[in-house]
């Protein structure tokens, strides 16, 4: 039986930066918290399949930053919708922005949370496939010729309900239009914000 050798800890702490992988722990059957990329092996001598998913990623090993993307079905059924309405993602010179990216995000999850408060009047819990989006004159405010109508709405008990719905005129953004209605929306709920007399 051949020896397994064991490499202090100190000797991953020396690795070069292009054979550390960072891999983030989460439960497989069968393999513990090792997901299959972990167990493969890296070529060179100080490869260990257990390193510890505790240890950060090197910034100068880690090419492709995360994407963030809601968790939950019906936040990704929101966004998905909403893609058509983000200017960054068809002009090429706009290019990706951090803030554009959390504010379709925080959009996202405020119509959520408005869909699942108002689920409990028609005795149906909504799920992704229940959303949908319309919009009306949409070419003529492509052509800045007049304003388009874009809703949110959501099928329920054999209808189709109105959850959002914006009135957008040219040279506006949908994206921003929507943003504050639905903030305007959800401001009952965040009272230490505004005196009483604004509820």
């Amino acid at each position: 039986m051949a020896k397994k050798e064991v490499y202090p800890p100190e000797a991953y702490t020396m690795a070069p930066p292009q054979l550390v992988r960072y891999t983030p722990s989460y439960t497989m059957s069968g393999t513990g918290d090792m997901p299959p990329q972990a167990m493969m092996p890296i070529p060179g001598l100080l490869y260990h399949p257990s390193m510890s998913p505790a240890l950060p990623p090197s910034r100068t090993t880690q090419a492709i930053p995360p994407i963030q993307t809601p968790v939950d079905p019906l936040e990704q059924r929101i966004l998905d919708l909403l893609y058509p309405d983000r200017d960054e993602c068809f002009i090429a010179e706009a290019g990706g922005c951090i803030d554009d990216e959390r504010k379709v995000l925080i959009l996202c999850d405020n119509i959520a949370f408005f869909i699942r408060h108002t689920q409990s009047s028609f005795g149906k819990i909504s799920v992704a496939n229940d959303v949908s989006m319309a919009s009306r004159n949409w070419r003529a405010f492509k052509a800045s010729s007049g304003p388009t109508g874009r809703g949110i709405f959501v099928n329920r008990s054999g209808a189709t309900h109105n959850i959002l719905r914006v009135k957008v005129e040219p040279g506006e953004k949908i994206i921003d239009s929507l943003t504050t209605q639905i903030d305007g929306m959800v401001k009952g709920f965040f009272p230490e914000l505004w005196g009483s007399q604004d509820l």
